[in-house]
């Protein structure tokens, strides 16, 4: 998934350094999961996944249990701005799952709440 602060184009280079010490009975913990760019090429079955936007690893989740089942193919602007509402007033309106799809999928440059993408 593109991710602000994406680790995508580094993950070549990091991922020697980070399994130089991992072996098949080592747990991998990836504490910034963001776009799971990292853990996912992890070749490894122990592995763990963390990120500060719990909203976001709700998305996760969700998609873990239930694939890409429910994720809007499009979302207009009005819906934009009523999910971030929900999400700025916790009104419970908007599953956690949807709000960490909507504030980086359907964001300006998958930035969190950066503006909504209208031509993306």
């Amino acid at each position: 998934m593109r991710y602000s602060g994406s680790k995508k184009r580094y993950v070549k280079e990091l991922l020697p350094i980070l399994m130089e010490h991992v072996d098949e009975n080592t747990l991998f913990v990836d504490i910034f999961g963001g776009g799971m760019n990292v853990v996912s090429e992890v070749p490894h079955k122990l592995k763990w996944a963390n990120d500060i936007d719990n909203y976001l690893i709700q998305l996760w989740q969700h998609i873990k249990q239930h694939g890409m089942e429910g994720i809007p193919m499009s979302v207009t602007e009005d819906e934009y701005n009523a999910i971030r509402r929900t999400e700025i007033d916790g009104d419970g309106k908007y599953p956690d799952w949807l709000i960490g799809y909507v504030s980086v999928c359907c964001s300006y440059g998958s930035k969190v709440w950066g503006g909504y993408a209208r031509y993306n």
